[in-house]
Order: C-alpha cells, then sequence, then structure tokens
C-alpha cells in the first residue's frame, strides 16, 4: 500500500479511508494485506478516484474495474 500511495504522492490515510468507505475495494492477501495490481492502469484507476471522476474502483480477482 506504502508504494501506491508514494506512486500518487499520497497519504497511505487517504487509501485506507477509501476502503473503509468502500471507494476502493481491494482483495487481502494470506496476511491480511491489500493486494493492489503493480500496474500503470492502478494508478490512474486511483487518480481517477482522486479527481472525482469515478465513485469507486475495484481490484478484486485481477480485475479492475473504474
Amino acid at each position: 500500500m506504502a508504494e501506491v500511495a508514494e506512486k500518487l504522492q499520497i497519504s497511505v490515510f487517504w487509501i485506507y479511508d477509501n476502503i473503509y468507505r468502500g471507494k476502493i475495494e481491494v482483495a487481502r492477501g494470506p496476511r491480511k494485506m491489500y493486494l493492489f495490481p503493480d500496474t500503470a492502469a492502478t494508478v490512474k484507476l486511483l487518480e481517477r478516484l482522486r479527481a472525482g471522476k469515478v465513485q469507486k474502483v475495484t481490484f478484486k480477482g485481477g480485475h479492475q474495474d473504474g
């Protein structure tokens, strides 16, 4: 999660807050860590969410929706 936040130049709190509010749906790994795909598309979707261009993004089962 820290890597995603760093790429977006935002706080990790923003990501956690949006997960809690249901705006980001993301899978959890075996250690209960959130697993984001390491792709440029992930960053683009989160940037769109942050800008208010989409209301929700999903990163589950290797599928990304925005």
